[in-house]
């Protein structure tokens, strides 16, 4: 490669480079490590690199392309560059002064591409190449991709197996799928979230009580893949009573990333369904920031949210809300004295992360191969419907069913609890919380009767002379429904209302 090659293959790449940073102040320090980064050096040396890049800094602080942003910052970051060249600055600002002619949308564009720290990964072949000057890429992953490793990082199944697993039975009775299925599917899941695609149309939450380590899980997905990763204020989400509803700078500013972490809402505010439904899509999205033109660009980033319960929805009863639902339970909280402290930087470590980051990648080239062939990747378990959505809101009745109540497909007229005994343990439940709001009995089988009516084996019958109304087909948890709940014989709980922990 001649002088005169470099330089154009140099200016060509870094025009964009820095077209891109006139778009966005806050990276600046990022492309700096961009600038300096051996990877984009080829034949050249770095010094050699850091000089054709003082260049063209130089040339766009003069030329006023650079007035967009911070000149005080823009100046220390030529200065530290510590280089001055006049030779070669006719061959360098014809690509300056067109900046402008480059389009956003080339960045990160292909869905089946990720710019890793040691070169452009495919998703289709699985294979990794190095960056040429047709390649437009702001982002870039922290880890590395390594070629031929097919092993599976037991550090990483294992933590996954349990947290999302609890003796395999649920609110639903048995699960659907076996142990080892359900952390197929979820790997497949994380592969999904990797790609730069929305074709899925999902939105994603993370539930879990505290200490079930929902936000160190995320934290090193975020870890691995760099720049892609980005958190999500949550009132980007939610619907806006006032104002212009296309105002949300938080969604303009990350509109390159692959995956945003947003934390947990309040429990007054309404998911807007008309911005997740765009954002999950595979239409354009259109939003600004305050006082300024509307940014039309294609939407790349899977969104989860990291949360104890679900958000309320605007209709509940609208299938195309729900169903873009996919909802993944940390159910184990970790005790205090067995959490170790040193888990993350223990993953983070290079080898096993750049491992788990090749391993997860090998799901994203299954979820690409399935793509074409129009499969869908999620299982069922993993998707939200109404009963399920029930469940997973923050009112006292949900949570003490998730909680307490487990489906049997018992069907005797022997189990049956009385509506008032239930009751009763529910005030026992809401004691062991701490929960000092008051829950009228009348709430309270309102609510559960409508939980109820959404579950195949659970039974609603009537005593005929009192009127009150008896469940079959559950079973609450601590409790020994042969000495403290055979209500058809007894007529009251033996146990006086409290759980066997």
């Amino acid at each position: 490669m001649t002088a005169l090659e470099f330089v154009d293959f140099i200016t060509d790449s870094l025009r964009a480079k820095i077209y891109y940073v006139l778009v966005k102040e806050t990276e600046m320090r990022s492309v700096y490590a961009y600038f300096t980064s051996e990877h984009y050096v080829l034949d050249a040396n770095l010094t050699r690199l850091k000089n054709e890049c003082s260049i063209i800094i130089d040339l766009a602080l003069k030329s006023g392309i650079a007035n967009q942003f911070s000149k005080g910052l823009f100046k220390q970051f030529t200065t530290s560059l510590n280089f001055k060249h006049q030779v070669l600055s006719s061959v360098v600002k014809e690509y300056i002064l067109n900046l402008k002619e480059i389009k956003e949308e080339l960045f990160d564009n292909d869905p089946f591409k990720l710019n890793t720290k040691n070169g452009i990964y495919c998703y289709i072949t699985g294979e990794i190449r190095k960056q040429t000057k047709e390649d437009y890429f702001f982002n870039i992953t922290t880890a590395n991709f390594i070629p031929g490793y097919n092993e599976r990082p037991e550090i990483f199944i294992n933590w996954i197996k349990n947290q999302i697993t609890e003796q395999n039975i649920t609110v639903w009775g048995n699960s659907e799928l076996d142990i080892d299925s359900k952390v197929e599917n979820f790997l497949e899941i994380l592969g999904y979230l990797f790609t730069g695609c929305t074709y899925q149309k999902y939105i994603f939450f993370l539930l879990g009580k505290s200490n079930t380590s929902k936000s160190t899980f995320l934290e090193f997905l975020g870890y691995l893949l760099g720049s892609y990763y980005g958190i999500l204020p949550i009132k980007g989400l939610m619907y806006k009573r006032t104002g212009d509803p296309n105002v949300r700078p938080e969604l303009v500013d990350q509109r390159k990333k692959r995956l945003l972490i947003s934390s947990e809402p309040d429990p007054h505010d309404v998911l807007d369904a008309s911005i997740f439904k765009i954002l999950t899509g595979n239409d354009g999205a259109s939003f600004k920031k305050s006082h300024s033109d509307n940014i039309y660009y294609h939407p790349k980033c899977k969104i989860v949210v990291s949360s104890n319960y679900l958000p309320k929805v605007s209709n509940t009863t609208d299938d195309s809300q729900l169903s873009r639902f996919v909802v993944m339970e940390f159910m184990n909280p970790i005790p205090n004295d067995k959490q170790d402290l040193n888990f993350l930087n223990k993953l983070k470590e290079e080898t096993t992360a750049n491992q788990i980051f090749t391993f997860i990648l090998s799901y994203s080239m299954k979820y690409a191969k399935n793509y074409f062939e129009k499969k869908m990747p999620i299982h069922n378990e993993f998707k939200q419907d109404f009963a399920k959505y029930l469940l997973q809101q923050k009112d006292p009745i949900s949570m003490f069913w998730k909680d307490k109540i487990i489906v049997s497909s018992i069907q005797s007229s022997f189990y049956k609890w009385k509506s008032r005994d239930l009751y009763l343990y529910f005030l026992e439940y809401l004691r062991l919380l701490k929960y000092e709001e008051e829950v009228t009995q009348m709430k309270f089988f309102k609510r559960f009767s409508e939980i109820a009516e959404q579950h195949e084996f659970v039974h609603k019958t009537t005593i005929s002379y009192t009127k009150e109304a008896c469940y079959s087909g559950i079973m609450i948890k601590g409790v020994d429904f042969l000495t403290h709940g055979l209500t058809s014989f007894s007529g009251e709980i033996k146990s006086k209302y409290t759980f066997d922990e």
